[in-house]
């Protein structure tokens, strides 16, 4: 999947550095069967560190250069490279070249009255907020290990430092992405949101995006971490609220060759289904994850679809790069104490 690829009833604009970096830049060229995000916020220390468990990896692209790229993307991992990977696109963010497009939004002129908003004033106060983000997420840790099926499976740690400016720098990515579109643009999206959701066929509806541009002129935080939790607040319609539940309702259809919106909804119910506190109340959905044992957040996702193939555990120990046989899912979830 790539970045030209959008859900029904997103909406699409020039898109400058921030909601670049919001939505990541390419597809991926590895796919897993099951994923592991662990999350733990110090607020003493102001970090957040992030446990990304991969399950079940294999080949992600079609066509006859699909392993070469896999092990390409495996490699680039295993060496430290800080490519993440949450499902799919747009949860895909390679911050090496994320790191590169907002060096180069820095080196232009804001006089050229070249690329609208990249080469503006605003642009590149954009872009030096995005590096200095991007300069927060540290990779401590990463490595290979075969789950209890025997399948290549892999962890990458992070540690993100001076997570609260980071936390309102990400919350300012959404709102400055909304608030950047060209208004005739947002117009016409906003027009085929409406055809599209009579039609029953967008995941989004014209009202609620409106709210979303609306809350983007605002302070309010889209996230936030407090005392052991994960808290996301998004305004929603009604009309939403009842065709996210019918979707779920119905079963998770993330199958080759659906829609966007599938993937969405089927992601939106992993995530549903985890919850420690849900509210739904004036037309604004509040959803809070916790774990008060261990002071971590903790997502246990499964993609429905996929199916596992071995050839790139044969491939990666063709070349040396062998698995650790002493690790299992626990011992990797081990690793955040130990930073």
């Amino acid at each position: 999947m790539t970045a030209d690829h959008f859900p029904s009833g997103f909406p699409r604009a020039r898109l400058p550095v921030l909601l670049v970096i919001l939505l990541g830049l390419a597809g991926c060229d590895l796919e897993f069967t099951d994923q592991q995000i662990v999350l733990r916020h110090n607020q003493a220390l102001d970090t957040l560190d992030i446990l990304l468990i991969y399950e079940g990896v294999y080949p992600g692209n079609r066509g006859d250069d699909k392993m070469e790229k896999a092990l390409a993307a495996a490699e680039r991992i295993l060496a430290g490279h800080r490519e993440f990977m949450a499902i799919d696109w747009p949860f895909y963010w390679d911050l090496e070249e994320l790191t590169k497009a907002a060096e180069g939004t820095l080196a232009q002129d804001p006089a050229d009255g070249e690329g609208a908003h990249q080469g503006s004033a605003q642009g590149q106060q954009d872009a030096g907020d995005a590096l200095f983000a991007l300069n927060q997420f540290r990779v401590k840790s990463v490595g290979i290990y075969l789950d209890h099926e025997k399948r290549l499976s892999g962890y990458q740690l992070i540690r993100v430092t001076r997570w609260k400016e980071v936390e309102r720098l990400l919350n300012r990515v959404i709102s400055s992405a909304l608030l950047e579109e060209d208004k005739e643009e947002a117009a016409r999206e906003q027009t085929a949101g409406k055809q599209a959701d009579e039609q029953g066929g967008a995941l989004l509806d014209a009202q609620t995006l409106a709210w979303w541009k609306k809350k983007a002129k605002t302070d309010k935080p889209w996230f936030r971490f407090r005392a052991r939790a994960l808290e996301v607040e998004l305004p929603l319609s009604k009309k939403v609220m009842q065709r996210i539940g019918s979707k779920l309702l119905s079963g998770p259809r993330l199958m080759p060759g659906e829609e966007d919106d599938d993937k969405y909804s089927a992601f939106l119910g992993a995530l549903l289904s985890q919850l420690d506190q849900v509210h739904y109340q004036g037309e604004s959905l509040t959803m809070v994850f916790e774990d008060l044992e261990d002071r971590a957040v903790r997502l246990d996702l499964k993609i429905p679809g996929r199916r596992y193939s071995a050839a790139l555990l044969d491939a990666l120990q063709e070349r040396n790069h062998l698995p650790d046989l002493s690790l299992d899912k626990a011992g990797v979830r081990e690793l955040l104490d130990r930073l």
